[in-house]
């Protein structure tokens, strides 16, 4: 078995591997609220028809003069909704709701507890004869995860949580869920539309090709601060990019926005594979990446380059793909780029000489239709830092069929039992599986893939390397993973954290990895425990905050996933 390409995720983590989640993307970059700069960027056209044996021409586009700082959203506008309006205002930081668990509960965990939750008032609602106050809660994990966002309506006659602008709600076994929302406090509200907070799948650009994938919503924290306007729409208004994450961004007046991605157009459905045929006649069967990966998933929506390579005189044509457009790569086959490849790389077969390495192609080149310079990396080439041996456990109450579906919006690039379109077992209550299609056993399922946009959090320890092999079985076990499952986490991890004196030790869990890689389970579980641990290798101690780690209780049929960041 593989155990070490893209994704490290482990157990159920595997999720996050490498799949373009939605945390994934626009939320790791900075919190602060933007000032958007508004010039419009000046689109060349889209080289297409460049001749197979000559360099792909220069393009000369000015950087967009700076505008007067406009803040992020818009705020302070009015906007009609069916049976009212909302005006909309900056936020302003309120007094709690009291809407989340004052305390962990003693034998389980709560998502967010009242102590970690913020409330804002963001707007003035009138609805269905009803007039109030709109509410935006960010609720903060203890470390082990980003904020889920919730967005309510204040009445006289109560509290609304509008479900179609809010984090989804897990099913709740009793009066709080597992998020830690109080059910009693609020009412649902399922119907309510707000035209400027709901995002398109689609955007369509003003040229060919120039179609956007809806990724996720965003709330005001969340924004890049180095917003560029792309182009005007009259459907969905100003389209924005930002070169931190090379996304797609829409505002709205409200604390929500829109992210979103272009997808390389000429790639199979998975992703994986681009449609190219060489100027020697030969297909591409080769998978490439087109994202710069980082830990156990992207770091980027693509990987742009842009002063690093000259057009002109860097690259030379090596083909075209399915839409005509020329496929370079460098002509300097000793360039820096790729020597610093080379050395870094890291190839599961074992190391190619310099010669193999160039023959498979490494590195590719595509001008996008937003005049992007995009460069596509060999999936063969691994980054030296990547998700390790993602797992799934599965511990029914008694046999049972178990149906799991995962996905990571990078697709897949290994699985085991093989993924087709799921994996369909019979699952024992000691963790053995059975692949239905084929009989055969497994003790966990296990995939590698691509994952989305993270940030590791702050929050973590400072470990002596005599002390790390102690300090994780302590965690991992207030973490809910049994005796078992941390054996087999150590026997993965504990080798490749030998070589330093130090080691920065942190962990998300199942927030984190519901957003970058969605996992469902038929039947559902009862207990699901998702874990990724992310550690950075120190000469000398630093200074760092723990948090606290609520041990959840494994109560029925009872998932875990494990994993971590290989570097």
């Amino acid at each position: 078995m593989n155990k070490t390409t893209w994704l490290v995720l482990g157990a159920v983590a595997a999720v996050v591997i490498i799949g373009l989640a939605s945390y994934s993307i626009g939320l790791q970059v900075a919190k602060t609220r933007i000032s958007a700069v508004a010039g419009p960027v000046k689109l060349a056209p889209v080289v297409t028809n460049t001749p197979m044996d000559t360099a792909i021409t220069a393009v000369t586009t000015p950087p967009p003069e700076p505008t007067p700082k406009e803040k992020y959203p818009p705020f302070s506008a009015t906007e009609i909704i069916s049976g009212g309006k909302i005006v909309w205002h900056e936020p302003r930081p309120i007094d709690s709701l009291k809407l989340f668990a004052v305390a962990q509960p003693v034998d389980g965990y709560y998502g967010s507890i009242e102590s970690s939750v913020t409330y804002y008032e963001v707007g003035d609602i009138t609805y269905q004869g009803q007039s109030g106050k709109l509410a935006f809660i960010l609720a903060y994990a203890d470390g082990l995860g980003p904020a889920g966002y919730y967005l309510v309506a204040k009445y006289s006659t109560g509290k609304v949580l509008l479900k179609n602008y809010s984090d989804e709600l897990a099913e709740a076994a009793g009066e709080i869920g597992p998020e830690g929302l109080i059910r009693s406090a609020v009412t649902l509200d399922s119907a309510l539309v707000i035209p400027s907070l709901t995002f398109p799948e689609k955007i369509y650009g003003p040229q060919p090709r120039q179609t956007l994938t809806f990724v996720q919503r965003y709330h005001w924290q969340w924004i890049p601060n180095d917003l560029i306007k792309l182009f005007d729409d009259k459907q969905v208004g100003t389209v924005y990019t930002a070169t931190s994450t090379n996304g797609f961004y829409l505002k709205s007046a409200g604390p929500l926005g829109g992210v979103y991605r272009f997808k390389a157009d000429f790639f199979d459905a998975d992703e994986l594979v681009p449609q190219i045929i060489f100027n020697d006649g030969t297909k591409n069967k080769s998978e490439y990446v087109y994202t710069n990966l980082s830990g156990c998933g992207s770091r980027d929506y693509a990987a742009v380059v842009s002063t690093e390579i000259n057009r002109a005189i860097d690259l030379r044509s090596v083909g075209k793909n399915v839409h005509g457009d020329v496929i370079y790569e460098l002509r300097d086959n000793n360039s820096l780029r790729l020597k610093e490849l080379y050395e870094h790389a890291y190839v599961p077969d074992g190391q190619l000489s310099y010669e193999q390495f160039l023959q498979m192609r490494p590195l590719l080149y595509w001008v996008d239709p937003f005049d992007r310079l995009i460069e596509l990396k060999s999936s063969k080439l691994q980054p030296a830092a990547e998700c390790g041996k993602p797992v799934i456990y599965l511990y029914p109450t008694k046999t049972t069929p178990v149906s799991v579906k995962l996905a990571p919006q990078g697709g897949f690039t290994y699985s085991e039992p093989a993924y087709q379109g799921g994996w369909s077992v019979i699952a024992e209550p000691n963790g053995r599986l059975t692949e239905v299609k084929s009989g055969q056993h497994y003790p966990y399922l296990f995939w590698e893939g691509r994952g989305g946009l993270y940030q590791t959090p702050d929050k973590g320890w400072v470990v002596r390397q005599a002390e790390v092999a102690n300090f994780l079985s302590a965690k991992l076990s207030a973490l809910g993973l049994n005796s078992a499952e941390i054996a087999d986490f150590k026997d993965f991890w504990l080798p490749r954290m030998q070589t330093k004196p130090y080691y920065f030790i942190t962990f998300m869990g199942n927030r984190t990895m519901d957003l970058l890689a969605p996992l469902t389970i038929t039947p559902p579980p009862e207990t699901v425990i998702r874990v990724l641990m992310d550690f950075t290798p120190l000469d000398e101690p630093r200074a760092a905050a723990g948090f606290k780690i609520r041990t959840p209780e494994r109560k029925g049929f009872t998932v875990v996933e494990w994993g971590g960041v290989l570097r």
